[in-house]
């Protein structure tokens, strides 16, 4: 009877023990979407990155050591009208990083690095030399690379 006390004593206390642990999601999951902040761990957000692509996004920083785990520190770009702008360097996930101008990474499906265009001759190296959509302020080149 002792003994079956202590252990149902243990469990019950566990769950306790077990929340006390935690803080929510953590901030990131690679190429992990989300719909809202609750989605998102303490202190970071669910943006938009302008196309319609969400991910969890952190506080400012200047590296990557500031972030901790699977998360890195760059520049946080977003598509504004026809043009992709970069900000503050913020914590990001993993799974969401485009290098080049006017790159954003966009989930259509699936996620990966468009870029944004006006023209043909805008669609460079990979990204296919023809422009869909130009001159709608709303064109993307037909190729793309994965998100990094």
């Amino acid at each position: 009877m002792r003994a079956t006390f202590a252990v149902l004593a243990a469990l019950l206390l566990l769950p306790a023990v077990v929340r006390a642990g935690c803080d929510g999601p953590p901030p990131c999951t690679v190429g992990g979407l989300c719909q809202g902040d609750g989605d998102c761990a303490a202190g970071y957000h669910c943006l938009d990155n302008g196309t319609g692509t969400k991910y969890c996004v952190g506080p400012t920083c200047t590296s990557d050591a500031q972030c901790g785990g699977s998360v890195v520190c760059r520049a946080y770009c977003t598509l504004v009208g026809a043009t992709v702008e970069c900000g503050d360097r913020r914590c990001q996930c993993t799974g969401f990083g485009c290098t080049g101008a006017d790159v954003l990474c966009t989930d259509d499906g699936g996620l990966a690095c468009r870029m944004f265009c006006t023209q043909d001759s805008d669609c460079v190296g990979p990204f296919g030399g023809v422009c869909v959509n130009p001159g709608f302020s709303d064109g993307v080149c037909i190729g793309s690379l994965p998100c990094q």
